[in-house]
């Protein structure tokens, strides 16, 4: 064999090689991802990354129209609750669960949000509750659920903030 059909034949390889490496890499951070799933009737498709903020720390409690916000989490010690905690708050759980028992303390708030264990739960309850917000593993998004967009970007989009 030549040394020129050596070499193509390395590159050739290498190239295979680098594009299952990619294809890999992607199906593992689609299945990370966490998107926010709403009540099919919310008004709302965009969500602005420090309104979610907001919402999270119990400073808006609204949608518009006036329809109350719903929030419920995924199960303490999830990896979803600690991406969602860690990547939009810049918090840990300890912190987390002392905003909000401070909050109630303070009567700013009638109680902390509510958690479900299984995203099975999650899901039944965003679809059931007008002004739900919740998380759920992008891989596990019902086809007829409705996701927001967060800063412009869905899940599995470049930039997106919930990894």
């Amino acid at each position: 064999m030549t040394t020129t059909k050596k070499v193509c034949g390395l590159a050739g390889c290498a190239i295979i090689l680098l594009a299952l490496l990619q294809h890999s890499h992607a199906t593992t951070s689609d299945a990370k991802e966490i998107a926010v799933v709403v009540n099919g009737s919310n008004p709302v498709d965009d969500l602005p990354v420090p309104e979610l903020r907001r919402i999270l720390l119990g400073e808006r409690r609204f949608w518009r129209g006036n329809v109350q916000i719903k929030l419920v989490l995924p199960a303490p010690g999830s990896r979803e609750r600690e991406r969602i905690l860690a990547d939009v708050l810049g918090m840990n759980p300890f912190e987390f669960g002392k905003h909000w028992r401070d909050k109630v303390f303070r009567g700013e708030a009638p109680d902390e949000p509510m958690s479900f264990p299984g995203e099975a739960g999650l899901t039944r309850y965003a679809k059931e509750t007008p002004g739900a917000l919740t998380f759920i593993a992008r891989k596990n998004v019902d086809t007829d659920t409705k996701v927001l967009k967060l800063d412009g970007k869905t899940p599995g989009e470049l930039g997106y903030v919930l990894k």
